[in-house]
């Protein structure tokens, strides 16, 4: 996309070759203030580039969600690059997305967003490539909170002009994938000591809540339960967990002064066996300083079940956290 010149604003008319002898061009214009317009010299080349090794760049497979990634293309000296997707690529149709711009402050995209699935999809291929001018550009991967995929992968093919030494190309390709390598192997060992952290935080975690319960249980009645959920509990949970007590009477549920969830999102649901739109109660809040209304927290009083059973369901959605 070429634009600027108004008022002393910047322009990026810059020379670029297109592969092939056939290409269409747009003009847009909105509804105020024009300039002096445009005036393009095309002129035909009739000897055919030379086409170097090409470079392949990916997502992780699958990705992650929530990810807003950057990464440079350079093809030093290349007249343009031409960029083909592997078939296996796949990602949420229109949410988690390529986008190839000019520069990394991304104000000028070079390409729509590609993304798709299963048909949905609109990557270039072999057959119908996207070409870029030049030898440079960066390409992003946006991924929004939930629902992911494979990933993407896809070549990068530059096109020199007649006579150049490829040998120089081939020498700026092989350092390039070594440092892409080298860099992913830092970036999955730094992922891998995270993770590894994380669990044994979490393990470290659920010893110290089963060690409470196991000492608040020895001060209820006989036949009391304790249970709990992992702290902090996941993203993206539904659980069910059927609580009977052989010959009571009744159920009085009383939460801990610690229990926070995402107030709404994030909620705790009693409800009779095998009934999936009839519920006791329904709890939930504490993060943010949100309202909690967990029964036998502050002034709540303790939710009483008449007979002995109910299901417990735990939802928590993509995002937001707590104890």
């Amino acid at each position: 996309m070429y634009t600027g010149g108004l008022n002393g604003s910047s322009k990026n008319y810059a020379p670029f070759e297109i592969q092939g002898n056939r290409f269409d061009f747009y003009f847009h214009s909105d509804s105020s203030v024009n300039g002096w317009g445009y005036k393009i010299l095309v002129v035909p080349n009739y000897t055919a580039p030379l086409y170097g090794t090409p470079l392949t760049f990916e997502t992780s497979h699958p990705y992650d969600n929530s990810l807003d990634t950057l990464e440079h293309i350079k093809c030093n000296g290349a007249l343009s690059m031409k960029i083909v997707f592997d078939e296996a690529s796949k990602t949420e149709c229109n949410c988690d997305y390529v986008t190839f711009w000019t520069s990394e402050d991304k104000s000028n995209a070079l390409s729509v967003n590609y993304s798709g699935r299963d048909g949905s999809q609109n990557w270039p291929t072999e057959s119908n490539p996207f070409v870029i001018p030049g030898d440079k550009c960066v390409w992003s991967f946006h991924s929004d909170g939930s629902v992911n995929d494979w990933g993407v992968k896809f070549t990068v093919t530059p096109a020199f002009p007649e006579g150049t030494d490829l040998g120089v190309w081939e020498a700026e390709a092989a350092a390039q994938v070594a440092a892409r390598e080298a860099a992913l192997a830092a970036a999955a060992a730094e992922k891998a000591a995270a993770e590894a952290a994380i669990a044994a935080a979490k393990e470290e975690a659920e010893r110290a809540a089963a060690a409470e319960a196991a000492d608040l249980l020895a001060s209820l009645p006989a036949g009391s339960l304790v249970k709990f959920s992992s702290h902090p509990y996941e993203d993206g949970l539904d659980t069910c967990e059927t609580i009977s007590i052989e010959g009571a009477t009744s159920l009085t549920i009383t939460f801990s002064e610690k229990s926070s969830t995402e107030a709404t999102y994030d909620h705790v649901l009693f409800m009779p066996v095998g009934e999936a739109n009839m519920y006791f109660g329904r709890f939930s809040g504490g993060r943010g300083d949100s309202p909690k209304d967990f029964p036998g927290v502050g002034e709540q009083p303790p939710l009483i079940i008449i007979g002995n059973t109910c299901d417990v369901r735990f939802h928590s959605d993509a995002s937001n956290n707590d104890w």
